[in-house]
């Protein structure tokens, strides 16, 4: 039973399980050989919203800063540089759970994992160094 691109009315994996076993087998034996890609493929395509995008991610990095806000202030007790440090670590966290994982599953390269890691770590130090600042005991 092939399905083509056409037929995917919902979204999910439409195959056998015969076929899926099959698929993996000659997806690995590809894979190893190259080319590689991973492609997020949207059938009927998207709405371009450049400007909602933007504010979209403003308002998520705002989100994720008022969590690190609250964890400080619960931590307010503690020096400027614990707090700082603190930050830091969502910065670890997040190059863990998104750069590494996603090296790990979808094969992306070593050095954008790297660069994008540090990238978070770097981020969430500097913001940890202004939140800290308005987090301090009273």
């Amino acid at each position: 039973m092939a399905l083509g691109l056409n037929d995917l009315i919902v979204s999910g994996v439409h195959m056998t399980a015969e076929e899926n076993a099959a698929a993996q087998e000659k997806w690995a034996a590809e894979a190893e050989t190259g080319p590689y890609a991973f492609i997020h493929l949207r059938p009927k395509g998207m709405v371009s919203d450049p400007m909602g995008d933007m504010l979209r991610g403003l308002l998520i990095e705002i989100l994720a800063a008022s969590l690190i806000a609250y964890v400080l202030l619960q931590l307010r007790d503690s020096t400027y540089w614990k707090r700082v440090g603190i930050a830091t670590m969502f910065g670890v966290f997040a190059a863990t759970v998104g750069s590494l994982l996603s090296w790990n599953y979808m094969g992306i390269s070593s050095i954008w994992t790297v660069h994008e890691g540090l990238d978070h770590i770097a981020c969430w130090f500097v913001t940890g160094l202004v939140i800290a600042r308005f987090t301090r005991p009273e």
